[in-house]
C-alpha cells in the first residue's frame, strides 16, 4: 500500500549540468503518513545518491511534518519545495521541518525550515539556514 512518486528535475549553470531523479514512497496510516525517498544526480562525470525520510501528521486544516536527508548532492533542484540550491559546496546531510494551514477550498499558509550540512571541495563544512513562509493558490 502506498503512492510512489517519481521526480526529475534538471538544472543548468554555466560550468555543469545537474540532473536528479528521486522516485518516493509515501504510505498512509491514519493520520499519519512515512514518506521515503531515494535520488541519483549526475553532476559533472559523477553520480551522487542520496536518501531521506519524513514523517507527516494532519490533524484539521493543520499538517505538521519532519524529515531528514544523508547523501552528497550538488547544486540540487527540489521541485517540491520550491528551492534550488546553487553552491559551490556539496550537501551532506540535512534535517527539515515544517507546517501548513488550509484557509479555504483553495488558499493555504505554509512555513518551512531546513538545515543543510555542507563540505566544500578541500573538505572545510558549512551551514546553510533555509526558511520559507509563502502561501499557494489552486483553481
Amino acid at each position: 500500500p502506498g503512492a510512489v512518486f517519481v521526480e526529475a528535475s534538471g538544472s543548468y549553470y554555466r560550468d555543469l549540468w545537474a540532473f536528479r531523479l528521486a522516485p518516493r514512497w509515501t504510505a498512509l496510516v491514519g493520520p499519519w503518513s512515512l514518506t521515503l525517498e531515494a535520488a541519483a544526480q549526475r553532476v559533472a562525470q559523477a553520480w551522487l545518491g542520496t536518501g531521506s525520510a519524513s514523517v507527516t501528521l494532519s490533524s484539521g486544516r493543520f499538517t505538521f511534518s519532519l524529515g531528514g536527508k544523508v547523501g552528497p548532492e550538488y547544486r540540487a533542484a527540489y521541485l517540491h519545495q520550491f528551492a534550488v540550491f546553487n553552491a559551490a559546496d556539496r550537501s551532506v546531510w540535512s534535517v527539515s521541518g515544517g507546517s501548513q494551514m488550509v484557509v479555504d477550498a483553495t488558499w493555504s499558509l505554509f512555513v518551512s525550515y531546513m538545515y543543510v550540512r555542507l563540505r566544500s571541495s578541500d573538505s572545510l563544512s558549512s551551514a546553510v539556514h533555509n526558511a520559507s513562509l509563502g502561501s499557494a493558490l489552486s483553481f
